[in-house]
């Protein structure tokens, strides 16, 4: 019975080690805001976070309190944290369009809470 047991664990310790992984490959990340934030905002997303920084910063001088946690990935791998590992992002966007509708379509997206009013900024004034 003991050697069926380790048997089996050895198996199992096998198949572990030789399973392809199942997490999304992250080009790069960076949390932005004050460590004490109260609120945290994640975000997963094809853009540089070089041309991410500003706006992040910009929209943190506006909202105290709060953090982000940016995280940077090819479209396919955003595409796969969310369709295939239904990882958990406040908000997503891609340069994959396509992708991008596909996702909404099969169900991943949600609306804005009712009451919500987005008021863009006019170019020029996030820096």
């Amino acid at each position: 019975m003991r050697n069926a047991l380790v048997s089996a664990l050895g198996v199992l310790a096998l198949l572990m080690l030789f399973s392809p992984a199942h997490a999304f490959d992250i080009e790069d990340e960076r949390r932005f805001g004050p460590a004490d934030a109260t609120r945290e905002i994640t975000v997963l997303s094809t853009t540089d976070i070089a041309l991410f920084a500003p706006l992040a910063e910009a929209f943190l001088a506006r909202t105290p309190g709060v953090a982000l946690h940016y995280v940077q990935a090819t479209s396919h791998q955003v595409h796969a944290a969310i369709d295939t590992e239904h990882a958990g992002f406040d908000l997503v966007s891609s340069s994959a369009m396509d992708l991008q509708m596909k996702l909404a379509n099969d169900g991943f997206s949600r609306p804005l809470p009712l009451g919500y009013h987005c008021r863009p900024a006019r170019l020029g004034t996030l820096a």
